[in-house]
């Protein structure tokens, strides 16, 4: 059975939080297939995660509605779904997760042409990964930076 209906299976028989986890886990694995399906999973999964108040669960469907966006060249709509998962993920303190919305808010200020803010947010998310001594990240980082300055 492929990851997909794996997924969809589980969520038959899930509720609350868990359920919230599967929604996202099945919309982040279709975002490339089907970012508009991506979209409405999130959504479900945000609704779910507000009436339980998971704040994890909240922030990470902000952030799967924003790559459902990002992935359709919606950069407007992605970067503000992305600002609203990093305001969450820095209220419960996921470092992880901050660089990781950190370079995909840098990655969307790059597509719009504003490279100094694309520059900022790749170096802030530099700065996190070198803090949590993550230099497999770091080095993303680098790289992106890299290129921004190429461009």
């Amino acid at each position: 059975m492929n990851k997909i209906k794996e997924i969809e299976e589980k969520l038959k028989t899930v509720s609350g939080e868990e359920k919230v986890e599967r929604l996202n886990d099945l919309a982040y694995a279709i975002y490339n297939s089907d970012p508009e399906k991506t979209e409405q999973y999130a959504k479900d999964a945000l609704e779910l995660a507000k009436e339980i108040n998971s704040n994890y669960g909240i922030a990470r469907s902000y952030n799967i509605i924003g790559i459902s966006f990002h992935r359709r060249g919606d950069y407007n709509q992605a970067m503000e779904f992305y600002l609203k998962s990093r305001t969450v993920f820095e209220k419960i303190d996921d470092k992880h997760k901050i660089a990781a919305l950190n370079n995909n808010i840098g990655a969307i200020y790059e597509k719009l042409g504003n490279y100094g803010h694309a520059l900022e947010s790749h170096f802030q998310s530099l700065k996190i990964w070198e803090e949590m001594n993550d230099l497999k990240h770091a080095s993303a980082s680098l790289n992106n930076i890299g290129i921004i300055y190429e461009k």
